[in-house]
């Protein structure tokens, strides 16, 4: 179960006519919660994959989020035609969500945490700095909240999948993942 969730005793449960899940399963995991929950309006965490393919097969999927690599419980929210009722499920269970932009892979936000946590884990490899410094330059250097060892410890795993899927998506070298950060997602 992903770090925030499993901080907010948050994983797949049930409120009025919706199923929620706010786990960072398998796409099998996923596929499984929504043909088990197919009578139900279903809010999950897409983080991890293209919630469009998700979209078109399975009609009870009304909203999708990504709150696995959120700060301050803030999340991306997107929804179609139910995001004030998907919101306020959200935020009976302690996040504030806000609404995406546009839905890709990823979202935007896990998407760019991801990459900046990718580069950090570069500069590491290369010995231009250690941990505690390239975390500390990102928070008073561009007055990041955290640095981006911070944000990723616990959830690497997470940020690997994110980097694989646009990798696979879009060839795009800059999503080509640190031998480094895989190795640490591997010990997790």
């Amino acid at each position: 179960m992903a770090a925030l969730a499993k901080k907010l005793n948050v994983g797949s449960i049930h409120m009025n006519n919706w199923a929620i899940d706010l786990t960072n399963g398998s796409y099998q995991d996923k596929v499984h919660f929504l043909e088990k929950n197919s009578d139900k309006m279903v809010l999950m965490d897409l983080t991890c994959f293209d919630p469009t393919a998700f979209y078109r097969r399975f009609p009870q999927l009304k909203a999708v989020c990504s709150t696995l690599l959120s700060h301050n419980t803030r999340c991306e929210l997107h929804s179609e035609n139910h995001f004030t009722e998907a919101a306020q499920l959200l935020s009976e269970k302690g996040f504030v969500s806000v609404r995406a932009s546009f839905l890709n892979p990823g979202f935007v936000v896990p998407r760019t945490i991801a990459t900046i946590v990718n580069e950090a884990f570069f500069t590491l490899d290369q010995q231009v700095a250690n941990a505690d410094d390239i975390d500390r330059a990102m928070i008073f250097g561009v007055n990041y909240p955290k640095g981006p060892f911070a944000w990723a410890r616990g959830r690497e795993k997470i940020v690997v999948q994110v980097l694989d899927l646009l990798y696979q998506l879009k060839n795009d070298e800059r999503y080509i993942v640190s031998s480094m950060l895989r190795k640490q997602a591997s010990l997790i």
